[in-house]
């Protein structure tokens, strides 16, 4: 059964883990599916096994923590599909490194992707 024939996602965060999980689930249930992450190859490769598969999926470059970019990544998912029904955001990073270590830069980083996250 395809509980979500004729729909629009959106998942960010969705060229690995479940991110990855959750547009190919949703492809499986018959959505059409716009997805973002900022690894461009496993991005790339996601999308192209979709639609080798059949499903329809468009792989936007974006890094969530960057307003013009999660403004973009929404822009080319209603350009491309007329619409969204349903957004999961997913994106999340984390830093290798403990507390101490980290910088100022990773901490903006780290907020700006799980906490911000423009989308």
């Amino acid at each position: 059964m395809e509980r979500l024939s004729g729909k629009i996602a959106a998942v960010t965060g969705g060229a690995s883990g479940i991110g990855e999980a959750t547009v190919r689930r949703f492809v499986a249930e018959g959505a059409k599916v716009v997805f973002a992450d900022r690894d461009v190859e496993r991005g790339k490769r996601v999308a192209a096994e979709i639609e080798a598969s059949g499903g329809q999926a468009l792989f936007v470059e974006a890094h969530m923590e960057r307003e013009a970019e999660a403004a973009a990544f929404v822009t080319q998912a209603a350009d491309r599909f007329g619409r969204l029904d349903v957004l999961v955001n997913n994106a999340g990073i984390r830093l290798y490194h403990t507390v101490v270590e980290a910088s100022a830069e990773s901490w903006d980083e780290i907020l700006g992707v799980n906490l911000k996250g423009y989308a």
